[in-house]
């Protein structure tokens, strides 16, 4: 498979996963076989725009269009949460911008849709959130 590639900082195992499952047939498997530790400062947890960039580029290389769904839904609690700031600071044009961004990110998207349908998604989503939080409680950004 060519093994992980070292110059990606956030998704060298998205791409790993990506170059086996375009070599090797892939099954759902229904049961968790495996877990992840989530800190506060994990890479994944204080990434932000560059880590869901990173993302879409490597999705990109085998053929995707934009960003998975759950990313999708990622971007847009980020681009909420920088309209938010933008309204606050009253910047209303750059906070329609991203409203209208994250909206978009959604709406555009049926598998985003399905996967906001799902109750696995929102726990994964409330818990990304605290972590985030407290990552920037302790210097980490995010």
């Amino acid at each position: 498979m060519g093994g992980a590639d070292e110059s990606l900082h956030y998704c060298m195992d998205y791409d790993l996963f990506l170059k086996m499952a375009s070599k090797f047939k892939v099954a759902y498997v229904p049961k968790v076989l495996a877990n992840y530790k989530w800190f506060g400062e994990n890479k994944t947890a204080i990434g932000g725009w560059d880590r869901l960039n990173e993302i879409q580029r490597t999705a990109a290389a085998f053929g995707a269009h934009g960003l998975p769904a759950y990313t999708r839904i990622e971007a847009a609690l980020l681009d909420l949460r920088i309209a938010i700031t933008e309204t606050r600071q009253a910047h209303l044009g750059k906070a329609a911008r991203h409203l209208f961004n994250g909206t978009t990110r959604v709406l555009t998207s049926p598998r985003t849709w399905k996967s906001l349908a799902s109750p696995a998604c929102w726990k994964v989503m409330w818990t990304g959130q605290i972590l985030r939080r407290a990552g920037r409680a302790m210097g980490n950004g995010g």
